[in-house]
């Protein structure tokens, strides 16, 4: 290996540690106990990616094989594999769209259950890192396959070399920049009682850290509400409607770090743990923007995809 190659290798391995201190040392898989053993090759498309390298090192090849990445993408709004009939009978919506990484089989309920509900945090940035994968995705369809208006790519030599510097730091340097905040979906008082902790707050704190983007609390929950899980889909569509209001500090803080900005509107990431019928998302979607005095374009990114 060459000189500038070695470099290179170091550098990015020191941009991939993070979360791997955030983890904790992993003897045996994360889920099962199991010894983890190298793995072999999968059949899912690797892509080079260093969260599937850190995944594998934390879960055993049987766990880490029954994971259904959703990696077809059929509705380009909810990010499902199949035709979607939520979308269809939501044509306006606040939110662009929704990214999910895993399908919301079995196994992974059993998987969100340990977390959610059996107290089992230390699963919070193995979850983390599984979003990884599909913010990439997302960000790589909305913009880096093309140019945008008022973000065309320089050939100025001091550019290029920033870029390729920051490429080594922090290799989602490109990526993150497309972004000015991560947020999450609230939960009540009483379900933050309960559990201790909100998932996605969580979730959206490490994938914060991990990426480079800023985090606000740009929501806030009014009131409590049944598990919407218990729920028919008309009444997670009319209940979620008075659930959330903008943050209106969090709102103007924001716009205010962003305003050098040469973008128009302002991109969020909000995070949730699943997306059902996409009643939560646009009941968050529609408290942000009727407070932001900028444009907003307002993304989800979801750990499971029911």
């Amino acid at each position: 290996m060459s000189g500038v190659g070695k470099l290179k290798s170091i550098l990015r391995s020191a941009g991939e540690r993070p979360m791997e201190w955030l983890s904790p040392t992993v003897t045996g898989c994360m889920i099962c106990g199991k010894t983890v053993l190298p793995h072999h090759g999968s059949s899912y498309r690797e892509r080079g990616m260093a969260s599937y390298r850190l995944l594998r090192q934390c879960l055993c090849v049987s766990c880490f094989a029954s994971i259904p990445w959703l990696d077809r993408i059929q509705c380009e709004v909810c990010g499902r594999g199949v035709d979607c009939g939520d979308c269809i009978r939501r044509p306006e919506r606040h939110f662009v769209c929704n990214r999910s990484a895993v399908g919301y089989s079995s196994v992974m309920r059993e998987w969100l259950a340990m977390y959610k509900y059996r107290g089992q945090e230390s699963l919070a940035p193995m979850l983390a890192e599984m979003l990884v994968p599909s913010f990439l995705r997302l960000t790589e369809e909305q913009w880096l396959q093309r140019p945008q208006r008022g973000e065309a790519r320089t050939h100025h030599g001091l550019h290029r070399l920033k870029a390729w510097m920051d490429s080594f730091w922090h290799p989602y340097a490109e990526a993150a920049r497309r972004w000015d905040a991560i947020t999450y979906v609230p939960v009540s008082r009483e379900r933050a009682q309960e559990r201790g902790f909100n998932q996605a707050q969580q979730v959206a704190g490490f994938l914060s850290d991990k990426l480079g983007i800023p985090g606000y609390d740009l929501l806030i929950r009014d009131r409590h509400a049944e598990k919407m899980s218990f729920k028919t889909r008309a009444e997670r569509q009319r209940d979620s409607r008075t659930l959330f209001t903008g943050n209106e500090g969090q709102i103007r803080r924001l716009e205010n770090q962003s305003h050098m900005s040469s973008r128009e509107s302002l991109r969020i990431l909000l995070i949730d743990d699943i997306y059902t019928t996409g009643s939560t998302a646009e009941a968050c979607a529609s408290a942000i923007i009727q407070l932001a005095s900028r444009p907003v374009q307002l993304y989800i990114l979801t750990w499971a995809r029911s």
